[in-house]
């Protein structure tokens, strides 16, 4: 398998900063960014899009303006059947005036993730949880969350034949997105982060992470430690990476600070389906787009016999350059993309 990871940040004036002006840039992006990974590869090379966390929006969006971005990604991608998409995640908020039979299936479901994740994340003092776990307890009582407003955190995984989304469970400063901040309900996800992506003929896990669930707690209660995914995506707002806490053979970070990180893991146990990675840093602003190499970090993680936090460290305790790498310890050849 060769792999093109390619990160997507815009630095937008606030007239340009919007939903759908950034669903359409991000479409017109997608043949530049498979034309350079093709040059680079060559035919059949698997290309991973990703963004930051509220890469699409900084504020809260409604419904209408995340499902009209997501469907007209989820169309170009049809286009596009060696491409994964993770358009970073959008805050979105939805307010209920009436009492609906969607509005009551909402608040069952919200009610149900809570008690699900409740006893993990208390058990470990989780205190952002608690305290959106005690602002829902609050507007409950006052009957079925009637004046409230719910948040969500979600990203999605996109490609040709599917989109997968995931719900944030690891809550940090939600409601800050939010305009009403003392009406806001932040919804929970309760879903398991690893989600199951076809493309081509490969067809693998992804565990797929929103900012705070890289965490010791949110690997303990999916165990993702056990379930050896090939890839890890985490998108983040300001976090740095956790070398204890990367489970794939692959690891991408796309953070809103430290840009686009990508760790390879040689000794994980689908270490070898990995032939090539390389990867590349697309920053737009309002006038034109700059390119910039990023560097894959070689690391050894024996994920089925360690502890969370053991038995990991960069190779030979530095980085490995992304020129490329003939050496016999090392299971593939780390490529350097080509001068721009």
């Amino acid at each position: 398998m060769r792999l093109y990871v390619a990160g997507v940040r815009y630095n937008l004036w606030r007239e340009s900063n919007t939903v759908q002006n950034k669903t359409e840039r991000l479409c017109g992006q997608i043949p530049g960014i498979l034309s350079d990974a093709v040059q680079l590869h060559g035919k059949g090379v698997i290309v991973v899009i990703v963004m930051q966390e509220y890469g699409m929006a900084g504020t809260a969006v409604s419904m209408a303006e995340k499902n009209a971005s997501i469907a007209m990604l989820a169309s170009v991608m049809k286009r596009y059947p060696n491409v994964i998409l993770i358009p970073g995640s959008i805050a979105v908020s939805e307010e209920f005036l009436e009492d609906t039979a969607r509005r009551k299936s909402k608040v069952l479901k919200i009610h149900r993730n809570y008690l699900t994740l409740r006893h993990s994340l208390c058990m470990f003092g989780d205190s952002q949880f608690i305290k959106e776990h005690n602002q829902y307890s609050k507007a409950a009582k006052k009957g079925n969350l009637a004046g409230s407003i719910f948040l969500q955190n979600c990203a999605h995984v996109i490609t040709a034949t599917h989109k997968i989304k995931h719900r944030k469970s690891m809550p940090f400063c939600e409601r800050e997105r939010m305009q009403q901040k003392h009406r806001g309900v932040f919804y929970i996800g309760a879903d398991s982060p690893i989600k199951s992506v076809s493309v081509l003929s490969h067809q693998f896990d992804l565990a797929l992470l929103i900012c705070r669930e890289h965490a010791d707690r949110t690997s303990k209660v999916f165990n993702l430690h056990q379930a050896e995914p090939l890839m890890q995506v985490v998108i983040s707002d300001a976090i740095g990476t956790s070398i204890a806490n990367l489970f794939g053979a692959l690891n991408i970070h796309m953070d809103s600070v430290n840009d686009l990180s990508i760790f390879y893991n040689m000794k994980h146990s689908k270490a070898s389906l990995i032939e090539e990675v390389s990867g590349v840093l697309y920053v737009t602003n309002e006038m034109r787009t700059t390119k910039k190499r990023i560097e894959v970090d070689v690391i050894k993680c024996n994920v089925q016999e360690r502890t969370l936090a053991d038995d990991c460290h960069l190779h030979d305790g530095q980085r490995q350059r992304a020129h490329s790498i003939d050496n016999a310890d090392i299971p593939f050849s780390i490529v350097k993309p080509r001068s721009y």
